[in-house]
């Protein structure tokens, strides 16, 4: 039987080795491809999820406290990387009656008031006239069956049967900003410096001495208050339609995803 030569062999593993590096290589090149692909998947999924949070507050927003250029490239009015708005979730109580008593933290609403426990929680009371008058706490808790609200807080001035209370759920904020190229979310209210618990529109004019402050609830804001990650860039111009411009990237991934927002109460 006749054996190879060397010279044989050596052309047989050199043909051998160029043979498995090509295929290396275009396994390589494949696991790259993959990953890329599944890396600018994650990406654009993170973008829905942005857009589909940002545009379901948005359209319910009762006004914009930012100041958004009618387009993206007027001159000395750059589109603004976050935005501050009124929120519009909760829905708009129109309640105006007078309280059966309070005490300093809480306040017996009328009885024509929800039997539902926790109904009015969120929302605010504001006394519109009588004893208390212009006071604004938060309603942390309300029992249906005793119609007793308490209060963030404690009345500076309690109010009596005699006063006109209203329920609101106009005094929440949200705010959604970039971080670390992480977009986040929070709540804030406006309050009159010396009396955090006493809320404001954010153009209320405070009393003599006093200034306008703001506080960020937290807790009305996740554990992890992180609406999306890899955000490079995001824009907002134009009301009541808002356009939003998001850019986000990973490694050698870059995607940009644009959008309008038709804000129904602005």
């Amino acid at each position: 039987m006749k054996a190879f030569s060397l010279v044989e062999m050596l052309v047989s593993i050199t043909i051998l080795a160029l043979i498995s590096g090509a295929i290396y290589s275009t396994f390589v090149i494949n696991q790259r491809s993959f990953q890329l692909g599944q890396e600018r998947e994650e990406i654009i999924q993170n973008g829905r999820v942005i857009l589909e949070r940002l545009s379901r507050e948005l359209r319910q927003a009762r006004e914009l406290v930012t100041s958004l250029p009618d387009t993206s490239d007027i001159e000395n009015f750059p589109p603004p990387s976050e935005i501050f708005f009124q929120d519009g979730h909760l829905p708009i109580l129109q309640e105006e009656k007078n309280p059966q008593g309070a005490s300093n933290n809480t306040i017996l609403l009328s009885t024509e008031s929800s039997l539902i426990d926790d109904y009015y929680k969120g929302t605010f009371v504001e006394i519109i006239s009588g004893q208390g008058q212009g006071e604004i706490k938060k309603i942390i808790e309300y029992k249906g069956t005793t119609k007793e609200a308490t209060i963030l807080g404690e009345w500076e001035e309690t109010p009596n049967t005699g006063s006109v209370y209203r329920i609101d759920t106009s005094y929440l904020y949200v705010r959604y900003y970039l971080e670390n190229n992480n977009l986040k979310r929070s709540i804030t209210v406006y309050y009159f410096s010396g009396i955090p618990s006493n809320f404001a529109h954010w153009s209320s004019i405070p009393p003599e001495g006093q200034t306008l402050e703001e506080l960020v609830l937290e807790e009305l804001v996740l554990e992890d208050d992180i609406v999306g990650e890899f955000v490079s860039n995001l824009e907002f111009w134009g009301a009541p339609v808002i356009n939003v411009l998001l850019e986000l990237s990973n490694r050698e991934n870059n995607v940009k995803i644009q959008t309008k927002i038709f804000g129904r109460n602005l």
